[in-house]
């Protein structure tokens, strides 16, 4: 007992008391004095129970947030970890690429080393021999201008032409030699640019700092590198005749490129945070509102052990109760007068019937519309000793109710068409199912109509008379208008049968199929998914069941209604 409790006690025993000690006060004033006190304490328990539940509830959110926030806190830790371990292996991977890459530059390095050495050998042959040749040309001149000639012997000119010519040669030959070569480090540049582009951008912290170090210089010396093998035409003491700068200069634009990129990939620098862990708080909060939450519910269950009530999962998990069918003996009892209650009806009744002399056994008896009784009794034959004696009684009228005609859902019929269209229609079109009906077996009423999913269509319920309906369940289709439409059961919500004449011992709900109906389903109230009854009985899997037993999308609904939507001719 709480404090709230305690103090509601000691309240009702105070008034209790001064009950106790007013004499002058009446017997039944003191009863409905002691009966409101009463009340009141058991309106305070009531809510003081309600608030410890309501606090057990808070608690039972307070683990459960909790409990999935350490869900979601190590699910990404477990992410983060695996996306590590991925970045590493890429990253190692990439490194085992820029050192292969290194020992190709290497290597492409010493082969231009080594190929450029006697091109610029040629090179020094060639202007070695075009300055004696220079030399040669000009001593002819002045040997011609001191003997007052301008002519050249034609042996010298003869080897001078010929001289130039191997000079040409040499010239071409090494012209075509650099744009191999020039060719060739283009190759290269593209497969160390490719060679870097698959470096990951994102690193973990810690291993980052000590890898860019390593990458700061191996990118230095692979740029230091590539600069010495841009500066080897430098190198020669003497520069050849022929001027070669613009295949040095696209060599050195090439270079300029891939040492442009190579510093990008040195600048880019991007972290990812480190994977954050449940800490040892968390852990410690969780057990403790689990304590708590324990604590509480063996307070609750103390308490109150007697108003426990159960959820929907025990409720739903008992087996359900086998309903018998009982055989209905019903009597409507009415006066002729028209001006009397229901009450002078059952005043009139006990006056009139003796249950001692004829032993008549009556189950229940209520009250009715126009001012009516019905009475039910157990067996036919009591029913008829009640009706007996009440026949006696000239004041009242005594009758069995009727049987009412059972309903069919007609589904897809045209909205545009009034109830007796609908009646109409069904009379014309459909002859070779009413052959045979006499006029008196031939009712047909529109009781109401559903709504349907496509505005242009709804779902009429009709009564109709035993045979009537008996016919349209076996035949299953009907036609309407430009349709034909499939029959309903509105008790199992089933095809090709009627209420009437439905097997079921339960009526079936249209939200989740379970044994109640479709209004006072608990499934609805809680807004879960639906679950189709029908697609349930025929066995389909879980994705097929999120429907109601009235939708559209329905398969089992489809099977039934074999023509398309689409050839139906809307007005």
């Amino acid at each position: 007992m709480d404090l709230v409790t305690g103090v509601a006690n000691d309240m009702l025993q105070k008034g209790k008391e001064a009950l106790e000690s007013a004499s002058n006060m009446k017997r039944d004033i003191k009863a409905t004095v002691y009966d409101s006190l009463q009340g009141l304490y058991e309106t305070v328990l009531s809510l003081s129970d309600s608030r410890n539940r309501h606090k057990c509830n808070l608690e039972r959110e307070r683990a459960q947030h909790a409990k999935e926030l350490m869900r979601v806190e190590r699910a990404h830790s477990k992410e983060l970890q695996n996306f590590k371990q991925l970045l590493l292996s890429g990253l190692q991977a990439a490194h085992n690429d820029i050192a292969a890459t290194l020992k190709e530059t290497q290597a492409v390095r010493s082969w231009l080393g080594y190929e450029m050495d006697e091109p610029f050998k040629r090179i020094k042959e060639i202007r070695e021999a075009q300055v004696e040749l220079e030399a040669k040309l000009q001593s002819l001149k002045k040997l011609a201008s001191s003997k007052g000639s301008c002519e050249v012997p034609q042996i010298l000119e003869r080897k001078i032409e010929e001289s130039l010519k191997s000079v040409g040669g040499r010239i071409g030959s090494l012209s075509s030699r650099l744009e191999i070569l020039s060719s060739e480090l283009g190759e290269t540049r593209a497969l160390i640019t490719e060679k870097l582009d698959n470096i990951p951008h994102t690193q973990d912290e810690d291993k980052q700092k000590e890898e860019d170090i390593g990458w700061k210089q191996e990118l230095k010396t692979i740029e230091s590198k590539i600069d010495q093998i841009t500066t080897i035409k430098h190198q020669c003491k003497q520069e050849p005749q022929k001027d070669l700068t613009p295949e040095l200069i696209t060599i050195s634009e090439k270079l300029e490129i891939v040492s442009s990129e190579l510093r990008t990939m040195r600048e880019a620098n991007k972290t990812i945070a480190s994977p954050h862990m449940p800490s040892i708080e968390t852990e410690i909060a969780v057990q403790e509102v689990r304590q708590t939450l324990d604590s509480i519910k063996e307070g609750v269950t103390k308490l109150n052990p007697y108003t426990s009530s159960r959820t929907f999962a025990q409720v739903a998990a008992k087996p359900r109760s086998e309903h018998k069918q009982q055989p209905n003996h019903t009597l409507i009892i009415s006066s002729r007068d028209p001006k009397a209650t229901s009450d002078n009806v059952l005043t009139k009744i006990r006056s009139t019937l003796d249950l001692k002399k004829s032993g008549a056994r009556v189950e229940k008896v209520r009250k009715a519309r126009d001012q009516k009784v019905v009475m039910r009794c157990a067996t036919k034959e009591d029913m008829a000793l009640i009706r007996g004696q009440v026949q006696n009684n000239k004041e009242l009228t005594v009758r069995e109710p009727s049987n009412q005609d059972p309903l069919v859902c007609v589904r897809g019929v045209l909205a545009c068409y009034s109830n007796e269209e609908i009646i109409d229609h069904i009379k014309a079109q459909n002859g070779h199912i009413l052959n045979g009906v006499d006029k008196a077996g031939l009712r047909m009423k529109v009781r109401f109509r559903k709504r349907a999913r496509n505005p242009h269509e709804c779902h009429p319920v009709i009564e109709l008379s035993p045979e009537v309906w008996k016919r349209f369940t076996e035949i299953q289709k009907i036609y309407i208008g430009f349709g034909r439409c499939s029959v309903q059961c509105l008790k199992c919500l089933g095809y090709g049968h009627t209420k009437a004449l439905c097997k079921e011992k339960e009526d079936a709900c249209s939200y989740c199929g379970g044994g109640h109906t479709g209004r006072d389903c608990p499934s609805r109230a809680k807004n879960e998914p639906p679950k189709c009854v029908n697609c349930v009985r025929a066995k389909r899997g879980d994705l097929e069941l999120v429907h109601t037993a009235y939708s559209m999308e329905c398969q089992e609904r489809q099977k039934w209604d074999n023509i398309a939507r689409s050839r139906v001719q809307y007005c």
